[in-house]
């Protein structure tokens, strides 16, 4: 059994104390497996269970009021939950040696059932600008208890095939279901590793391959959450707009669709998938350095978000599932090795991530926002063209070791917002970004040999050895006078460490 109880879920300086979320939850995990040797196969059965129950909650019964300098009251949504999910994997693996090389096969097929029970409960949320002037107001209908099973079921093959010493291939193919989203998914995926010079430490690897991602019952949930009715007001609390009762629709994806991907025409047939292909390299220059290059491509589509629009005239939060996102990144690590007993590893990553921003996971998480905003394809808030990374061992003398590690990286992205919350210019794009992040640290240790079980560990460390500005947070709101100053920062620190070693 697993418990978990965080009381102020992501407090920070606009989210002080009182109007985070709590969380409690507790999961209990069974698994029953069973080897069968049968001849040259190995038969592999494992059964698992899996039973989960959450409880969201707020700190109080306060209003939740959202201003430019920190919201105050209490959050405003309570959750109750429990799921389970049982699981039935059947695997068969064999090798077979023939004039063509040899190979291991292994064949498959997994049955699974979910389900998910809840209810959700929401107060109101207002808006208010610096002066405490009410700008908008989010009321929620009552929702219904929500309880959803899904059965997912698949076959799986694969063969890993060694046709030289130095050369191999794998092959793979899944075919899966969900019965909830009404679709039938295909994917396959190949892949190699090739030594091309016997003598030398050369290694090519590269593969590609389609996955799936299971629709969350969460999403097929969303017609029972309770629904937003928003109403905006001037500046002298007259209403401007509203107040407007916004439904909670579940999207039917249309047109054509993946290749690989058949499904029906009910609300919800949603088929996120990824296509990903990489290429790496690596090669061991002497003993002394070892470089591996890594480039990563994946595109995803059939993304399930959320977004506000007008549906047969009605206004509407639309659950969609033809989101996007398309990540790429660039590798290089090098392994030094100066002298017996040290070792230095240099990492550099050049990524790029763009996508759609309004993922369901936000709205209909464990801690949703109450603001729905436009969604925008644009970069993704984790986006870091540039990061270094230098980190290794060194030993010194009276059997002492140091241990430096330095990063580097490009600011993250943020967005910026006016007063009502209304996204200012392309959220999380190239223009708003923190200040560049860097960081040298070290620690220095020794052990003590006890006896023959233990050792103590003594060791000091030096976080920030620069002082470096590295900001935590920004003001992102135009309604507050500091708006675009970054702040928050962990000064340069000492720490001692004591350990037992057995």
């Amino acid at each position: 059994m697993a418990l978990q109880h965080t009381n102020f879920v992501s407090v920070g300086f606009f989210s002080p104390q009182p109007v985070t979320p709590r969380f409690r939850a507790s999961s209990n995990v069974y698994t029953l497996a069973d080897h069968l040797a049968l001849g040259q196969n190995l038969l592999t059965s494992t059964v698992s269970a899996q039973f989960f129950d959450a409880n969201t909650g707020a700190q109080g019964t306060a209003a939740m009021v959202l201003t430019p300098t920190g919201d105050r009251g209490n959050y405003y949504l309570a959750r109750q939950q429990d799921a389970s999910r049982v699981e039935w994997l059947e695997a068969l693996v064999r090798s077979i040696t023939t004039p063509a090389g040899t190979h291991t096969l292994k064949f498959g097929t997994t049955l699974s059932r979910t389900d998910n029970n809840g209810y959700l409960a929401a107060r109101s949320v207002t808006i208010e600008d610096a002066a405490w002037r009410r700008l908008k107001q989010i009321d929620f209908t009552t929702g219904a208890p929500f309880h959803r099973s899904d059965v997912e079921s698949g076959v799986f093959g694969q063969d890993h095939w060694t046709v030289l010493p130095n050369l191999s291939f794998d092959f793979g193919v899944r075919l899966e279901s969900q019965d909830l989203s009404h679709s039938l998914r295909f994917a396959p995926r190949v892949g190699l590793a090739w030594q091309p010079f016997t003598k030398s430490g050369t290694v090519v690897r590269g593969g590609y391959g389609i996955y799936y991602d299971r629709v969350p019952l969460s999403v097929f949930s969303f017609g029972s959450y309770p629904e937003q009715i928003v109403t905006s007001y001037g500046p002298a609390g007259n209403i401007i707009d509203g107040p407007r009762h916004y439904l909670n629709l579940i999207e039917t994806v249309s047109g054509k669709r993946f290749l690989f991907v058949k499904s029906g025409t009910n609300p919800g047939n949603f088929a996120p998938y990824s296509r990903a292909w990489q290429i790496e390299a690596e090669h061991s220059f002497s003993p002394k350095l070892h470089v591996r290059l890594n480039y990563l491509v994946n595109d995803s589509d059939g993304i399930v978000f959320l977004n506000p629009q007008v549906v047969r005239k009605r206004d509407a939060l639309v659950l969609s599932g033809n989101g996007n996102s398309q990540y790429r990144q660039l590798e290089i690590t090098a392994v030094l090795t100066p002298r017996a007993g040290q070792k230095l590893f240099l990492s550099y990553v050049h990524s790029e991530a763009h996508g759609d921003h309004n993922d369901f996971s936000r709205y209909l998480g464990d801690f949703p926002s109450p603001e729905v905003l436009p969604n925008q394809f644009t970069t993704l808030p984790g986006d870091l063209p540039n990061r270094f990374l230098a980190w290794g061992f060194f030993p010194l003398p009276w059997h002492m070791q140091l241990a430096p590690i330095v990063e580097y990286h490009t600011g993250f992205t943020y967005a910026p917002v006016d007063a009502t919350r209304k996204y200012v210019g392309v959220p999380y794009s190239d223009r708003f970004r923190y200040p560049k992040f860097f960081s040298a640290d070290a620690r220095v240790s020794k052990e003590v040999k006890v006896n023959e079980k233990y050792s103590l560990r003594f060791s000091l460390s030096v976080l920030n050895m620069t002082n470096h500005f590295n900001a935590l947070d920004v003001h992102a709101n135009t309604g507050e006078p500091q708006y675009g100053v970054f702040f928050g920062n962990y000064k340069r620190l000492f720490r001692g460490d004591f350990d037992v070693l057995f």
